[in-house]
């Protein structure tokens, strides 16, 4: 299994650009304490200018994504992200995945494992993402795509 680095950038203590404040306001909830927002380049976080480990990775999977998208890809990703919910969720899918292949490579007991994989769950399923899914289901696509870094 090759090593997940985690990635370096920016994290910013601010709300991110102000279109995707305001667009994700209108469809959630959004708990200043409790969200970070993966923008061109930068991880805007409101209540923090620090991420632990593990969320530089999970934020870096988004970082790298709207990267492929080029030149406006943070705007373009955030556009569909913002309004389709089967986006949201394989995005979604992608970040907690490898966050929990690292969680997985620095902590080798398996009942913190599953416990870290069980609330990485919890956060996928909740209502701050607005997807609808269980978290069961979540668990076994976190997984499933965790397993693919091994």
């Amino acid at each position: 299994m090759a090593r997940i680095a985690v990635p370096s950038f920016p994290v910013i203590k601010a709300r991110p650009p102000e279109w995707v404040w305001a667009r994700a306001n209108e469809l959630w909830e959004i708990d200043e304490a409790q969200v970070c927002f993966a923008h061109g380049g930068a991880a805007y976080c409101p209540s923090s200018d620090y991420l632990s480990d593990d969320l530089m990775v999970h934020e870096g999977v988004h970082l790298e994504r709207q990267e492929a998208l080029g030149a406006y890809g943070a705007n373009h990703w955030w556009r569909q992200y913002l309004v389709d919910p089967r986006f949201r969720l394989d995005e979604e899918v992608l970040a907690y995945g490898r966050q929990h292949a690292y969680l997985c490579q620095v902590e080798r007991d398996g009942p913190t494992r599953y416990e870290f994989l069980c609330h990485l769950a919890g956060q996928l399923s909740s209502p701050m993402y607005g997807l609808g899914i269980d978290q069961e289901k979540a668990r076994h696509q976190i997984l499933t795509e965790s397993r693919s870094y091994r």
